[in-house]
């Protein structure tokens, strides 16, 4: 049985390393199942849990699709402004 039954939602939030932390955690939590019911009541479900990222340092990719060297293209950088001091 769910311990909160009043919670209505969990948000997990994270921002840099902890955004990394919240993601890998989001990525290999096991989902909850519904509670089983108590004797003589109804089952009570779990509130369902919304994980925020905040700009990590890295990704998790499951697949295929992250971005590599040849999947943008090169731009080539700006050339810096030069400077002139005068010493007086």
């Amino acid at each position: 049985m769910w311990q909160y039954p009043g919670m209505e939602h969990i948000v997990i939030v994270g921002h840099s390393a902890g955004g990394q932390t919240v993601q890998r955690y989001a990525l290999t939590a096991p989902h909850a199942p519904p509670a089983a019911a108590p004797k003589g009541g109804a089952a009570v479900a779990p509130p369902p849990v919304r994980y925020v990222v905040a700009n990590p340092s890295s990704f998790g990719y499951l697949n295929a699709s992250r971005w590599t060297d040849t999947a943008l293209p090169k731009v080539p950088p700006a050339p810096l402004p030069t400077l002139v001091l005068e010493l007086v």
